[in-house]
Formats: structure tokens, sequence, C-alpha cells
């Protein structure tokens, strides 16, 4: 087991693998995997997909979950997975090889993070996954980083990864 992180679910939805990690700081992430022949394989979530065919209807669409950053930082021409992906806070990783769970094949993973200004910490889950760190005095505890926002459940990532492997698989058929 990590020092920072557990596996706290794998599924695969829309034939693509999904993982939950809970993190010691208190929140989840959720990813999903694309395999190499996928065009989205090796596509950084601040590259553009030069795809301006995706345009139209993303400039029709409503900010969504997408995180605040790339929509205001927006130029309104390129498409990146960051601004096209409607997921909560939106895309904040993508990487190669085997993060975050290991796969016998190489995957290109996508990911979100629950650690947004109106995230709560799921302080129950820090002491349930990490029962062998000192928490009695540390400041994950203390009030000014506890009493606001909602805990984003492991029942609400698991359906974020869905929504993400769905909006995937729908790109993945313009290429």
């Amino acid at each position: 087991m990590s020092r920072h992180y557990v596996v706290e679910k794998t599924f695969k939805h829309e034939g693509l693998e999904c993982a939950i990690l809970f993190c010691s700081m208190g929140h989840r992430c959720g990813y999903v995997a694309v395999e190499k022949d996928s065009p989205l394989f090796g596509i950084d979530y601040s590259d553009d997909l030069k795809r301006p065919e995706l345009l139209k209807e993303l400039k029709q669409t409503n900010i969504g979950k997408r995180g605040i950053i790339p929509v205001l930082c927006w130029d309104g021409k390129s498409v990146s997975p960051e601004i096209l992906f409607n997921v909560h806070g939106g895309i904040t990783y993508s990487g190669k090889g085997c993060y975050p769970v290991t796969r016998p094949k190489e995957l290109w993973w996508f990911g979100f993070d629950c650690a947004h200004v109106d995230d709560a910490k799921d302080l129950q889950g820090i002491m349930n996954n990490f029962p062998e760190k000192q928490w009695k005095n540390s400041y994950i505890f203390s009030p000014e980083y506890t009493n606001y926002g909602t805990v984003k459940t492991l029942p609400y990532v698991e359906q974020e990864c869905k929504n993400l492997a769905e909006q995937i698989r729908c790109i993945e058929s313009v290429y």
C-alpha cells in the first residue's frame, strides 16, 4: 500500500479501466484509462486535440463541472481534454504507464480530483484507510480545514468515472 493513497475501487465501464483512489489528505481521485490504440493515447490533458468540429458543440454547452481555471483561460479556439471533458473540477491529470493501478498492458490515464474549494475531507475515510498515521494532533482535523464543503463519496466518484468513460468513448468516435 502507498503511504499516500489506497485504491478504493477498480472497475470497467464502456470497456475502459477505471480506478478510484482515496488519498491520505482525505479526498478521492477518479481515473479512466485508454489503451494504446485509442486516438487519445498520449494526449496531455492540456494538448489541443486539433478537432475544430468539436468547437461548435463545446460553445453551446454550459460550464458544467469543468475546472474554472481552464474555462476562464480558454482561448475559444483550441479543444483540449481539460476543457472538453465535463467532470468534477475538470481533468487534472493525464499520464502513461501503470498509474494508478498496475495492469499488464500500457495505458494512458485521464484523471480528476475531488480536492477543490467545496470538497470536504472524508475524515472517517482518513482514519479507516491510514490507521498507522498519527492523526491526533494533525492539522487535517482542525476546524479551518474541515468545516466546509461536501465529501465526495465513493458512489459519487464512481459515477463521475462512468461519465468520463462515456465522454471518452464519444470523443474517440469522432476520430
